[in-house]
Formats: C-alpha cells, sequence, structure tokens
C-alpha cells in the first residue's frame, strides 16, 4: 500500500515545488531522456512521484523558503555555486552525475540560510545576501 502523494507541502502546491527543485536539482538528472520527461510532467501542470524532492521541498519550508525564495537564492548563486561549495560545504554540496562528470548538481542545506532569507527580507538584494553569507 502506497502513501499518498501529498497536494501541498508546507502551504505551496508540490508542483510549484517540484518546478523550482526540477530547475535547481538537489542531484543530478540521471538521463536527458529522464529529465525530459520530467520536464514534460511538470509542464503539463502533474508534479511527478518524487519522494526525495517532497523531503528536500518539507525541509526547505521548514527553513522558511517559498519556492520563489528558494528559486531567487538559486538564481543568485548560479554563477559561484561550485565556489561556495568548495570554500563553504556547510551551505551547499556538489554533487557529480555517476559516470558523468561534467553534470553536476548543488544540494542547499535549507537549514543554513535563514539569515539570507533575513537579509533579502529587509531590502538587501539576493547576491548581496549570497555575498555576506558564503563570503
Amino acid at each position: 500500500m502506497s502513501r499518498p502523494i501529498p497536494p501541498v507541502i508546507n502551504g505551496f502546491p508540490r508542483i510549484d515545488w517540484h518546478r523550482a527543485i526540477f530547475r535547481f536539482p538537489p542531484e543530478p538528472i540521471p538521463a536527458v531522456a529522464v529529465g525530459a520527461g520530467i520536464g514534460s510532467s511538470l509542464g503539463s501542470g502533474r508534479p511527478i512521484k518524487n519522494a526525495a524532492w517532497d523531503r528536500y521541498a518539507t525541509e526547505l519550508g521548514a527553513a522558511g523558503f517559498t519556492p520563489a525564495t528558494f528559486t531567487l537564492l538559486r538564481q543568485s548563486t548560479q554563477e559561484r555555486a561550485s565556489q561556495i561549495a568548495a570554500e563553504r560545504p556547510d551551505l551547499v554540496t556538489e554533487r557529480v552525475g555517476e559516470g558523468r562528470p561534467f553534470h553536476r548538481a548543488y544540494r542547499f542545506h535549507p537549514a543554513a540560510w535563514p539569515r539570507w532569507l533575513e537579509l533579502v527580507e529587509n531590502g538587501v538584494t539576493a547576491k548581496a545576501a549570497v555575498d555576506q553569507m558564503a563570503g
């Protein structure tokens, strides 16, 4: 017997979390075909059955993130994710796809970023808040 899939995670539609996480996955997506299938599902408004993404969304929400603020964080760190992972593994962990060294993903540790949220909520730009957090 499988557990029902929650339509809402931390007060936000599951589909919104999945779209944000698909855009910035915490683990490499294994193949182009898999990624295309996920993208097609999400584009049609159907969340995918992925317990790991649901757990990550729950973790993000518990730390105060919404799908929009998670996306903003990831957009503001896109150019520096590898550097932040190397210098501050408490904030970000780099994941390399098995057999595909060019395929990387970055798992941001939500519990380490509340200060970033606070800075942004107080008017600091997203990138400036990253600079304060990551140095």
